[in-house]
């Protein structure tokens, strides 16, 4: 939150106060790495990232940043394996809940499949058993979850109790243990330790009218049927008042003007000869509708 708010002294306050303890933890390796990155230390974000990494292989923001970085450095080759996986671990992810969901045997496939390239082999074998089993019950026999469960099977046994192999981890290719570590005990260097944003002062004016915009929003209403849309319900804003030669009508608010006038044309009710519209500076303007 400090850093997507630019706060830095907030941000360097947390820092310092930081147990020794919480250092393992991957999520604050990645803040830091973030942080970094704003004050422009490519370097020590790199090494922040890649501490995240090492601790949680499956952080998918930590590899992903990494990968940008490293190819930002020239380290095309490096930056590979990280981006590789943050594809792997954004397929893994949004396949996940809808495999549980629904329970098809081809999105268990996938799942199960992406898993084993992770490095999961606990969670593929998992999916695998579960697809073998509904395919037993649907009569549907699944080749390919009977083959992964026979040979992961005996592999478990063997596996410390551990979400990723150790060799699925891409720090174990790329070694940054020797870049350089964060130092803010005098402010980020790429910038001032105050807050990013203390000195920003953000107003918005209107200058369309001025700017020579004039946007109108049709609502499209349906005369054929009574009511107005859902949409058009909703709508605020503009106020148009109908005016003809027979009779002044009350306002109406939001974008529906066209379909109350028509209303009011096939009811007998208007000519329907103009329509004054309130502009954005507040004046009116006069519409022909007939």
């Amino acid at each position: 939150v400090l850093v997507q708010a630019g706060d830095d002294k907030g941000f360097l306050k947390w820092y310092t106060q930081l147990p020794e303890k919480s250092r393992e933890h991957p999520g604050v390796w990645t803040a830091m790495g973030r942080f970094a990155s704003g004050a422009n230390q490519p370097q020590v974000a790199s090494r922040c990232f890649w501490e995240a990494v090492k601790r949680d292989p499956n952080h998918h923001q930590a590899n992903y940043q990494l990968g940008q970085l490293l190819t930002r450095l020239g380290r095309d080759k490096d930056a590979g394996p990280f981006l590789e996986r943050s594809r792997q671990i954004n397929r893994s992810t949004t396949g996940v809940t809808p495999a549980w969901a629904s329970e098809r045997l081809d999105e268990l496939k996938i799942v199960a499949e992406v898993a084993e390239e992770l490095g999961l082999v606990w969670e593929a074998y998992g999916w695998s058993l579960w697809a073998r089993e509904k395919g037993v019950e649907a009569a549907e026999s699944q080749e390919w979850a009977v083959e992964t469960v026979r040979r992961l099977a005996p592999r478990l046994a063997s596996l410390d109790l551990v979400r990723t192999l150790d060799e699925a981890n891409p720090v174990t290719r790329v070694d940054l243990s020797g870049m350089p570590l964060p130092d803010w005990s005098d402010g980020p260097a790429g910038r001032p330790a105050g807050s990013a944003i203390a000195a920003v002062d953000v107003k918005f004016q209107d200058q369309a009218v001025t700017a020579g915009v004039r946007f109108r929003y049709l609502n499209g209403g349906d005369p054929e049927h009574a009511g107005a849309s859902h949409r058009g319900r909703l709508q605020r804003g503009r106020v148009s008042r109908h005016r003809c030669r027979q009779h002044w009508w009350q306002p109406v608010v939001g974008q529906q003007w066209r379909w109350h006038l028509q209303r009011l044309v096939t009811a007998g009710r208007c000519c329907g000869e103009s329509l004054d519209q309130q502009l954005l500076d507040g004046r009116f303007e006069r519409r022909r509708v007939a």
